[in-house]
């Protein structure tokens, strides 16, 4: 950032800062930016699927990069009430869908504003909060996709199944959605636990307003993903003739909850290597 004078370097740093903002906030469908990956959640989600996988390597870039400046210090407070403004906003739209299709959207979107903020706070230090969000998000929403897929090609569309009782007909699917969901919302034991606390203690020094509103929005959506789940797997039995996951759809899953877990029991392996860059 040197050069023959102050004002172009003021200038580069401006507009690389706000590139990349604007970039995460593309990426992480922040409201009213929502409407593309909300589209690619519902159209394309094998396409969102790799946007998710991307995020990690996008937050890296932009905390090892851009993030090292007074302006992203200064930036900080606004860019987290915003994410968790839009956090909010989406945990409470989470409530009111109908079927996992949805709730898948819907989930994305919150955890979207979350990631925002979790990069905000950045600013002032939390690295490995907005790093381990980044990587979390990916798995867990990617991991509940996965299942979405799965059961798509079972029942028929998502969004036409009607009534409950699957979970007996596909068991290993159910508990993978309900893993997945709870990983995306601080189920203890998955580095989802660890993302939010790390990003709650952010939080709670930078903003508690916004700290609030993260409790309320994880909560919110936790919510909602437990009533799904309800309507689509538990309730009467349904017969289906469909068999359960295949092998391949095992290992995808195996993999992702390995990777969850170890995470969340051993934090240190992500967090030490990421304090120390």
């Amino acid at each position: 950032w040197t050069g023959p004078s102050s004002e172009p370097c003021v200038i580069e740093i401006l507009s690389t800062f706000g590139a990349s903002i604007v970039a995460t906030a593309l990426r992480c469908g922040l409201f009213p930016l929502h409407g593309g990956i909300a589209s690619l959640c519902d159209q394309l989600p094998r396409v969102q699927a790799r946007q998710l996988a991307s995020l990690p390597v996008l937050v890296f870039a932009h905390l090892r990069f851009v993030d090292h400046t007074s302006l992203a210090f200064d930036a900080a407070i606004p860019i987290v009430v915003i994410g968790a403004a839009s956090m909010l906003a989406f945990g409470l739209i989470s409530l009111v869908q109908r079927d996992l299709g949805g709730l898948f959207r819907a989930s994305t979107l919150m955890h979207g504003g979350m990631l925002f903020a979790a990069v905000g706070a950045a600013g002032r230090g939390h690295y490995a909060a907005a790093l381990i969000v980044a990587i979390t998000m990916a798995l867990a929403l990617n991991g509940f996709s996965i299942m979405l897929s799965a059961l798509e090609a079972r029942s028929g569309s998502i969004a036409s199944l009607l009534g409950g009782g699957r979970a007996r007909a596909f068991p290993r699917m159910a508990a993978s959605i309900l893993f997945f969901g709870g990983a995306a919302v601080g189920l203890p034991g998955t580095s989802g636990f660890i993302a939010d606390d790390l990003l709650l203690h952010a939080l709670w020094g930078e903003s508690v307003t916004s700290a609030v509103m993260m409790i309320l929005a994880s909560a919110l959506l936790a919510v909602a993903i437990l009533a799904g789940f309800s309507r689509t797997f538990l309730g009467k039995p349904v017969r289906q003739l469909a068999p359960d996951l295949l092998p391949t759809e095992r290992f995808a899953v195996i993999g992702l909850v390995l990777v969850l877990i170890v995470l969340g029991i051993m934090p240190s392996m992500l967090v030490d290597p990421m304090n120390a860059t």
